[in-house]
């Protein structure tokens, strides 16, 4: 639906949003891609998430969310994805400027601690934060990883262990928890 929907789309129902938020008092939202799965998609969202900073008096920080989910058509070669989403697609994305930060879900459906440490990695040298999805269906080890590129936050976290929480405190990464994804989903 995302990649289907045209920018004038993308930026009515974003506005609409918005302007619910703000009519709670919210101040600042952070908008993440991560649902067109290619770069045109994904570099769309992004510009739509810009030009909603400038229209409302909203302040609007972008996150890449690059590895979110594997698109059918990579199934057969996930390298390659993550290749593209670390380096050409994340380089172009950065010099456009319309990336504040990145995150990845790195979990046993979605991508491997070493996937996600590629593209946290790469987001690190072109001097870009991090977020992590991170144990919210199990405990893979992300919120070490987290904790060692030193990213912004570790999200979810309905499975972490002790020696994650320590990682998480010992270098300043914020554990997020969001208990309503984890009931929404029927977790409990």
């Amino acid at each position: 639906a995302t990649r289907a929907a045209s920018t004038d789309e993308l930026l009515a129902s974003a506005r609409l949003r918005a302007l619910r938020l703000m009519a709670e008092g919210v101040t600042t939202l952070e908008v993440k891609s991560g649902y067109g799965l290619d770069l045109a998609s994904e570099r769309r969202m992004l510009e739509v998430a810009r030009q909603l900073g400038r229209d409302l008096a909203v302040s609007v920080r972008t996150t890449y969310l690059g590895l979110h989910a594997l698109p059918p058509d990579y199934r057969e070669n996930r390298q390659a994805y993550i290749d593209a989403v670390s380096g050409p697609w994340l380089k172009t994305l950065c010099e456009a400027q319309l990336i504040d930060a990145v995150d990845a879900f790195c979990e046993n459906i979605a991508f491997t601690l070493a996937e996600t440490g590629q593209f946290l990695r790469a987001a690190a040298r072109l001097n870009l934060r991090a977020h992590v999805h991170a144990g919210q269906l199990s405990d893979v080890g992300a919120a070490e990883l987290a904790a060692d590129v030193a990213a912004l936050s570790a999200d979810h976290l309905e499975y972490l262990s002790a020696g994650g929480a320590a990682a998480l405190k010992k270098s300043g990464t914020v554990a997020v928890l969001l208990p309503c994804a984890y009931f929404t989903l029927r977790q409990n």
